[in-house]
């Protein structure tokens, strides 16, 4: 049995690793997204699209498993918090911008 530190760790530890999965997924399913300043496109032999399909739900089928197991508890999260948790990072990157711009600085 896993103690609360332990526990918790791997909460995170799989958390992080079922997102990576999602975007993996996400990638993988989406072929192109047009950004302003990038561009994504996957271009993968069906073959091979398949197969990293089923690996993702591989990991993502023992990660159920391993959570079960454990009695992992699952996070709810509010959509626009992540949205509010996310902006502050992004408007300090534009204004850092905008100083270096501004100064002249390169």
């Amino acid at each position: 049995m896993l103690n609360k530190d332990q526990k918790r760790g791997l909460t995170i530890a799989l958390r992080v690793v079922e997102e990576n999965m999602q975007n993996i997924e996400h990638i993988l399913n989406s072929k192109i997204h047009k950004g302003i300043l990038y561009d994504t496109n996957c271009n993968i032999a069906p073959e091979i699209k398949e197969e990293m399909l089923k690996r993702v739900a591989f990991v993502k089928d023992r990660i159920k498993i391993i959570s079960n197991l454990f009695a992992l508890e699952k996070e709810y999260r509010e959509g626009l918090r992540k949205i509010f948790g996310i902006l502050p990072s992004c408007w300090e990157i534009i204004e850092n911008v905008s100083v270096t711009i501004c100064s002249g600085n390169s």
